[in-house]
């Protein structure tokens, strides 16, 4: 018979499995999914409503990244990955890292009419709002060279490839993977690799 723990992980790998193939679900679906794996007791209609509230006090045409700095929004230093994951940590706290406060700029700017994706930059996600790029660690503009200065040749073809709703929850549980790893939390790192098999089966990559 399985346990209570055992049936929440396999239906959160249920909805893993349908983020995958369910393209009406975003970053934001993607990012509360997560959210919950890190926290089951999450009370996920409060996160949608603080997330809604965010959105009714931004108005166009407002940038949305400017609004959500002058909310004081921005990137967390030294803090675990296991809290600045979360997105209603992030809420709460008004910090994160980058991939973490990138949904939450994606879902403001989407429901504020943005043309908006998350773009997989290798080491630091970043997000593309109304064909400007913008880093979320800082909630500001960033340019192509910048950025690519930061990287050697190799790595930077492909550095620009947008990340749908899939990716993003790829690239979450990979971080969290690696820090239960670095923590010895065997069990926590294998629930966040079954998440990931769940959203990308056969995949090598992960």
């Amino acid at each position: 018979m399985r346990s209570p723990a055992d049936r929440l992980r396999g239906n959160l790998a249920s909805q893993f499995a349908q983020l995958s193939d369910d393209a009406a679900q975003g970053e934001w679906d993607a990012g509360c999914l997560v959210t919950q794996a890190l926290a089951p007791e999450l009370d996920l209609q409060r996160l949608h409503e603080h997330a809604a509230d965010l959105v009714k006090a931004c108005s166009r045409p407002r940038e949305p990244w400017i609004f959500l700095r002058e909310q004081g929004f921005q990137g967390s230093r030294g803090d675990s990955l296991l809290t600045t994951s979360r997105l209603d940590n992030v809420l709460a706290t008004r910090s994160g890292i980058p991939i973490s406060l990138g949904v939450l700029l994606i879902h403001l700017a989407r429901a504020q009419g943005c043309e908006t994706w998350g773009i997989n930059f290798p080491g630091h996600f970043l997000v593309s709002v109304d064909a400007r790029l913008i880093d979320p660690f800082e909630m500001s503009e960033v340019s192509e060279a910048d950025c690519l200065s930061r990287l050697s040749p190799p790595a930077r073809q492909g550095a620009f490839v947008r990340a749908p709703a899939r990716k993003v929850a790829l690239r979450m549980l990979n971080n969290l993977k690696y820090q239960f790893a670095s923590m010895a939390r065997w069990d926590r790192a294998l629930d966040m690799l079954d998440y990931q098999l769940a959203l990308a089966p056969g995949d090598g990559a992960v």
